[in-house]
């Protein structure tokens, strides 16, 4: 059994969801968070590694998996963006779940550290080769950045992504010396 970590930041998003969306919405919303986290359990038992945490913080979910190969590890966070993305399978009987996995599992494809497609592309190319191109994703992104706010081309709406990206510049920082693979 994983050992579960609420961390207390953990109430913050589901309070925003009851106070922002309707009812229908955050059955949605949890329907495909659910979904996500679930494939990426149901990954990690059957490829053998297993999970051995489960946190749960401001940032959504996270699972600490046990020893597992980089194949594993790639398969492992590849599962919760495509269960998320099957979800569209359920676009006439529940929209609302089928966009939120749909936004949920492009989001988390991002090459970015921390999100599932920085761990994918992480064990497809190396982490050496995945440093080069996650040290240039963030100055490509504040390329665009500058150029959308000067040009008045829309550049502020990669501003999300800048303030995720230094998030995820931080959290590769401090989660360095963790050995155990991990996907969100």
């Amino acid at each position: 059994m994983p050992k579960l970590r609420i961390e207390p930041g953990a109430c913050l998003l589901p309070v925003l969801g009851i106070v922002f969306l309707p009812a229908r919405w955050l059955l949605g919303v949890i329907l495909a968070a659910s979904v996500h986290e679930l494939s990426h359990a149901a990954a990690a038992v059957a490829l053998g590694c297993g999970v051995r945490e489960v946190t749960l913080g401001f940032r959504g979910a996270r699972m600490v998996l046990g020893p597992a190969t980089r194949s594993q590890e790639v398969l492992c966070a590849a599962a919760g963006p495509v269960g998320s993305l099957l979800l569209l399978s359920l676009i006439r009987r529940f929209p609302e779940a089928a966009l939120a996995g749909f936004v949920q599992g492009c989001f988390n494809l991002l090459p970015i550290y921390g999100l599932d497609g920085g761990r994918i592309l992480g064990g497809l190319v190396g982490e050496r080769v995945y440093g080069i191109i996650q040290n240039g994703f963030p100055v490509a992104v504040a390329g665009g950045l500058i150029w959308g706010i000067c040009t008045g081309k829309g550049g502020w709406m990669l501003f999300p992504l800048g303030l995720v990206l230094l998030n995820s510049i931080q959290e590769r920082k401090s989660s360095c010396k963790e050995s155990n693979p991990a996907v969100q």
